[in-house]
């Protein structure tokens, strides 16, 4: 279940129940909160409408591997998701859902800042 914080209360509410059969690992809200992607602990990737609940979109990783971070661009055309295995992939969510683009990346290629 996906619960919600109403800042002004501080009090939470239940939202709706996210259809997943494992812990979901990530989370994002698109630009205006209209849609919601969540992946899961089996390389599942989910994409829904708030308002309706309706599925927008399904992708699975290759390998099932967990889902621990998820991104919409910048003009809401594709998905960036990373995974458990270090792998970063984009997602058409215009053409066909399919998968654009995978990288490995491991935590050597990755600059940290160290302030």
């Amino acid at each position: 279940m996906l619960f919600g914080w109403n800042l002004r209360s501080m009090q939470s509410k239940p939202t709706f129940i996210l259809p997943v059969l494992h812990p979901v690992k990530a989370l994002a809200f698109n630009h205006n909160g209209q849609l919601l992607a969540f992946g899961d602990s089996e390389g599942s990737i989910k994409i829904l409408d708030v308002r309706s609940q309706a599925s927008v979109a399904n992708w699975s990783v290759p390998k099932n591997h967990d889902v621990l971070g998820l991104s919409f661009s910048f003009d809401e055309t594709v998905m960036t998701s990373v995974t458990s295995d270090g792998k970063l992939a984009q997602w058409s969510l215009r053409s066909g859902h399919a998968m654009l683009s995978e990288c490995s990346a491991s935590s050597k290629d990755i600059p940290i800042d160290p302030r």
